[in-house]
């Protein structure tokens, strides 16, 4: 079972972490948590899809790239996937570099993960990316998690 993870005063729609298991969703103590399915957990995950809403029972998705031409492209070239890997690089570093971090049962991860950021050539890659960079990371075989992930 995955979950969303969001705040007592929040709606259900308004998510602040995903986890893929029991075992993440525990690292979230005080937070409530909705149950997703998998591949609802992965539309989150690689950013193929959001919440819209909640019907009362069930969540409204709604896909993050378009179709049509031209709007979905996400990474017209390598300045604007510089620029996205430099934010995921602060946004886990928030993390990484604080007294929490140390010795938490992810951190290890998110030190590899940054690393790897780190030394990502992006000038290797082809351009237009259509799609999300977890998306990317997922189709081409790359360890990777969302900035939803982080505890």
């Amino acid at each position: 079972m995955a979950y969303i993870i969001y705040n007592p005063d929040s709606e259900k729609t308004q998510i602040s972490r995903i986890a893929e298991n029991d075992l993440d969703k525990a690292k979230y103590p005080g937070m409530l948590s909705e149950t997703i399915t998998t591949e609802e957990f992965n539309f989150l995950k690689n950013g193929t899809k959001k919440i819209a809403g909640h019907n009362g029972t069930n969540y409204i998705w709604e896909d993050t790239v378009k179709s049509s031409e031209n709007s979905g492209i996400v990474f017209p070239d390598q300045s604007f996937l510089d620029t996205h890997i430099s934010i995921l690089i602060k946004n886990i570093k928030v993390f990484t570099e604080s007294q929490g971090a140390e010795g938490h049962v992810d951190q290890n991860f998110w030190n590899t993960y940054i690393s790897f950021l780190e030394s990502f050539d992006t000038s290797a890659v082809t351009y237009p990316i259509n799609t999300s960079w977890e998306k990317y990371c997922e189709d081409n075989s790359i360890n990777y998690k969302s900035l939803l992930q982080l505890p």
